[in-house]
């Protein structure tokens, strides 16, 4: 992706660099994780603390960034779609916005990324989407005419966009089933990203949201098996003599607890539904 985008973008355009720079951070802090797991045989590999703790070092910067060189009021305003009267000035709170998207779509693909092939497709097609709205946002005709924001130099932004999507066709012919290859955290990670980024650049986080359904669903399936997990944990600690609220607690969460995503590569298969009975 980076050196698709090196080969053939406009390197004179700013928003080009902060995509490149921005990836290979989050690529650089998955690759370390993936060399202590495989190289190091250290099952933890980087410690969550100091994951989060680095993504938020690179998100900011780059969002700072974004704030501190942007050229026109539209560069910091939050526009709602299928709404065209809606926006909002977000001013200095576009920094804390924008770091958000970034590391929640980051963290988002690389929880997603479980079965062969799960997480790459959805990236294909979302990059795809984001790099028509890239061009589109670039150009001034087709941005007054479809009634969003025109920012001038999105448009390049379609080479990085087209250069995901190519890379992740390719990626996906040797990772479906059986897998050759995988993506560890260095691709989760920094093509969540890239996609975080790009949404931001072109205001139209919402859409990623919408876009990225799939990812916002494996990351609230994923949260509430940990839910359960934690919650069954501190139930058991009790003994026989739980109280009965915190029982009560643990059925529900158990009953409501749906995960869509079933870790096949362990052999672990989770129930639709999860029976608990309390001696």
């Amino acid at each position: 992706v980076l050196g698709s985008t090196i080969l053939w973008a406009d390197l004179d355009n700013r928003y080009v660099w902060i995509v490149i720079v921005t990836t290979a951070a989050f690529g650089a802090i998955g690759w370390v994780d993936d060399y202590r797991k495989v190289v190091r045989k250290d099952t933890r590999g980087l410690p969550a603390r100091w994951k989060y703790l680095w993504q938020s070092v690179a998100a900011l910067a780059c969002t700072v960034l974004l704030f501190t060189t942007a050229v026109t009021p539209e560069e910091t305003t939050l526009y709602v779609p299928f709404f065209k009267d809606v926006a909002w000035s977000m001013g200095w709170l576009f920094v804390p916005f924008s770091y958000f998207v970034i590391v929640g779509s980051s963290n988002a693909v690389n929880l997603t990324d479980g079965l062969d092939g799960l997480a790459i497709m959805p990236t294909v097609m979302v990059a795809t989407g984001l790099g028509v709205i890239a061009y589109l946002a670039g150009h001034v005709e087709f941005a007054d005419y479809l009634n969003i924001a025109y920012l001038s130099g999105t448009g390049e932004l379609v080479v990085f966009c087209g250069a995901i999507a190519g890379a992740g066709l390719g990626f996906l012919w040797f990772n479906t089933y059986p897998a050759m290859i995988f993506m560890g955290d260095v691709g989760a990670l920094a093509l969540g990203a890239a996609l975080g980024v790009v949404a931001v650049i072109t205001r139209h986080e919402i859409v990623l949201f919408i876009m990225g359904g799939i990812f916002v669903l494996e990351t609230l399936s994923d949260y509430s098996g940990e839910l359960f997990q934690t919650n069954r944990t501190a139930c058991v600690s009790y003994g026989a003599d739980s109280p009965p609220l915190r029982i009560k607690r643990l059925a529900r969460t158990a009953r409501d607890c749906s995960v869509l995503d079933y870790h096949g590569d362990a052999g672990v298969v989770w129930p639709r539904h999860i029976e608990v009975t309390v001696s």
